[in-house]
């Protein structure tokens, strides 16, 4: 038990991580004493106990040009998991890659996720992918029809007091905290290793570089996806799309449509943009707006708490 006042302590201690965010949005890039700072304010949170209480929608649309439609994604507020998987564009199969990738990562949480709540949330991702890219490979491999078949894959998933996201392939993931967005995900696109590889490297004219991946889900056995994990706050958004969306509409309008409008009308929205603008690809969107966090106090939910606790591995 807490003898000072929990909410004189979780706003400042809100304030502090905000001031941290804004100078070292990447934890993995932050210095000792940022991720020290996080660790005691995932302690105090484990400890006060906190739910997070999300809002979300999802919408997948087929375009203007494109005969199937080739992304899948999952939405849960109850499972806190999010995941959008974009088949790959022109290759065999990519809708069964992407139904597959999308399954075969719910099916891991689903089958898993309580036997292996001591299990870090961040190593959960990548076993996650891991499972559903040996699916993948495995289906092509064996069946003719889905040779070479491939999809990216994005996700975002809320535990305890944090927040995780993992993605391989260049499905974008968003998060706007105080009115500013900022890309959480790694593109794995030639056009971005390049870049981030020469220093004074210039924008080619044929931007065609920007949509040849260099990791997909199902190409080889093994793959290594990007994570990161962070605390969340209270009026935190979380994007995913498939680049049928981040390809026509920019990072400043999704931020203004996003903070403008509820989940499923700025989903809807946004893809109307795209078509607008060609909608030569599929368009998938998933917005996970951060409500409220509460505590045990405030809700009056400790066998809640106490689920949640034993269920994630965490301090009682």
């Amino acid at each position: 038990m807490f003898n000072f006042s929990r909410a004189i302590q979780k706003s400042a201690l809100d304030c502090l991580l905000t001031q941290q965010w804004n100078a070292y949005p990447n934890t993995l890039d932050a210095p000792l004493f940022h991720l020290t700072g996080v660790k005691i304010y995932c302690l105090y949170r484990y400890e006060v106990g906190l739910m997070v209480i999300l809002k979300s929608a999802g919408y997948t649309d087929i375009g203007k040009i494109r005969k199937s439609n080739q992304d899948t994604f999952f939405a849960s507020d109850e499972k806190q998991l999010y995941i959008v998987a974009d088949g790959m564009g022109g290759h065999k199969a990519g809708d069964v890659a992407s139904r597959m990738t999308v399954a075969a990562v719910e099916n891991y949480f689903k089958t898993y996720g309580k036997q292996k709540r001591n299990t870090p949330v961040s190593q959960m991702l990548q076993n996650s992918i891991q499972f559903s890219n040996r699916t993948v490979f495995d289906r092509a491999i064996t069946d003719d029809s889905c040779s070479g078949m491939g999809s990216t894959v994005s996700i975002v998933f809320f535990t305890g007091p944090l927040i995780a996201a993992a993605n391989v392939g260049d499905s974008p993931i968003y998060m706007i905290r105080n009115k500013t967005i900022k890309l959480l995900s790694t593109p794995h696109t030639l056009l971005y290793e390049q870049a981030a590889a020469k220093k004074n490297f210039v924008l080619p004219k044929n931007m065609k570089l920007g949509h040849i991946l260099t990791r997909a889900i199902g190409i080889k056995e093994t793959v290594e996806p990007d994570v990161c994990e962070f605390p969340y706050l209270a009026n935190d958004i979380f994007i995913i799309c498939s680049d049928g969306l981040s390809g026509k509409v920019s990072r400043n309008e999704i931020l203004d449509i996003t903070l403008d409008m509820e989940p499923e009308k700025a989903c809807l929205h946004l893809t109307d943009l795209a078509n607008q603008r060609g909608g030569e690809d599929n368009i998938t969107t998933v917005i996970i707006k951060v409500t409220a966090v509460e505590t045990e106090h405030e809700t009056g939910k400790n066998n809640m708490f106490k689920k949640l606790r034993n269920f994630f591995g965490t301090p009682t």
